[in-house]
């Protein structure tokens, strides 16, 4: 049930962000998740929203599903790559 809610709240985000970004969740653990935001060909870099407002907006949809976002990975950033997921 919680993987289905879990579908659903990263369905809505990607609605909202439109098709230049794929959004996928990896769950970390039984209340967090890691978010990769990953750019298509067509991606619009300028138009990608400031990052403190990206992760307001997904926790705002991971809302009732029992998640919170622990980490969010934007393009071009380094550190751990995040697994594909659920998105």
């Amino acid at each position: 049930m919680k993987a289905n809610s879990l579908s659903e709240a990263m369905g809505r985000l990607q609605r909202m962000i439109g098709q230049d970004y794929l959004m996928r969740a990896t769950i970390v653990d039984a209340a967090s998740v890691d978010v990769e935001v990953v750019p298509r060909e067509e991606a619009c870099e300028e138009c990608i929203v400031p990052k403190e407002f990206m992760r307001d907006v997904a926790d705002d949809c991971l809302s009732g599903t029992g998640y919170r976002v622990r980490d969010l990975v934007y393009p071009g950033e380094r550190g751990r790559a995040v697994p594909s997921g659920l998105n």
